[in-house]
């Protein structure tokens, strides 16, 4: 049997103290192992630099249909061009739609706040997943300076 000193004890505690915070604090999210659940927006380098995406809700109508819409915002004195794909998860965040689903290219004018719907129908739909890519700023007339997403070659 091991025996512990006072400066041993008082170490112990302040170990087995210090591990019961730690476990509090990993259990305080929601999902697997405490983890807190993803964000519902994947955005490119560009768009979070540029772009604030936030406040999605969901909710599910009497027939069924499930509609979502989040709040995009410019967060620069430039417009600009972006798209977005929204990909409807089942409840393990499996994509239903990815196959069809297509990238839509939507404005802002500089400082503009933005809001975005989209509805579905697909019975196992649960949850969103909204890809953003700011594509470029974009010029007066809606042309895209770059002319590539993010600046590409």
């Amino acid at each position: 049997l091991l025996r512990l000193t006072r400066s041993g004890r008082v170490g112990m505690a302040l170990l087995a103290a210090s591990s019961c915070v730690l476990l509090a604090m990993g259990c305080a999210g929601s999902g697997p192992a405490g983890a807190p659940d993803p964000s519902p927006f994947h955005l490119d380098p560009f768009a979070q630099s540029h772009l604030d995406a936030d406040d999605l809700t969901t909710r599910e109508l009497d027939d069924g249909t499930l509609i979502g819409q989040f709040v995009i915002a410019n967060k620069t004195e430039e417009r600009l061009a972006f798209q977005y794909k929204w990909l409807w998860l089942d409840e393990s965040g499996i994509a239903l739609n990815h196959a069809k689903q297509r990238w839509k290219v939507a404005y802002l004018e500089p400082l503009e706040e933005k809001i975005i719907q989209s509805r579905t129908s697909l019975a196992d739909a649960e949850k969103s997943l909204i890809r953003i890519a700011a594509l470029s700023k974009a010029g007066p007339s809606g042309r895209h300076r770059e002319g590539r997403p993010n600046g590409a070659p």
